[in-house]
């Protein structure tokens, strides 16, 4: 769990754990309606960092691949891999548990790849639009 202190609250020294039992100041006033003074150490901001890290590992390669190949569009790659991490890291930071590096790895090559193909076919830019 991360502490996260309401915006009335005094902000504590970096580094700083609270010992059990621990109360906050009574002066400081009760933290705002709906509040979370309690994070899941997943929330923190990492798992966008993880996700597009990954999908920079992974697409770039799968980029090339679909460019010499000419397998899939590549702006079909291209888009997969700049929004299948932004799904992947909200799906990281509402699991209950931190997620290694390794796993956003094979996660990301499967949610750039689903996300590629929606931008093939009747998608793809150029493509004939079909009216009534």
């Amino acid at each position: 769990m991360i502490y996260n202190p309401p915006p009335n609250w005094p902000r504590p020294p970096e580094g700083w754990r609270p010992k059990a039992g621990w109360q906050p100041d009574p002066s400081w006033g009760p933290p705002p309606p709906g509040w979370k003074v309690w994070l899941p150490a997943n929330s923190w901001g990492r798992a966008f960092g993880c996700a597009y890290a990954a999908a920079g590992m992974i697409g770039m390669p799968v980029y090339v691949l679909a460019y010499i190949t000419e397998v899939m569009p590549t702006f079909a790659v291209m888009n997969g891999f700049v929004y299948a991490p932004v799904g992947v890291a909200l799906v990281a930071r509402v699991t209950s548990f931190k997620w290694p590096f390794a796993v956003y790895l094979p996660v990301v090559l499967v949610a750039g790849l689903v996300a590629a193909e929606f931008f093939v076919g009747p998608n793809q830019p150029g493509a004939p639009v079909r009216v009534g």
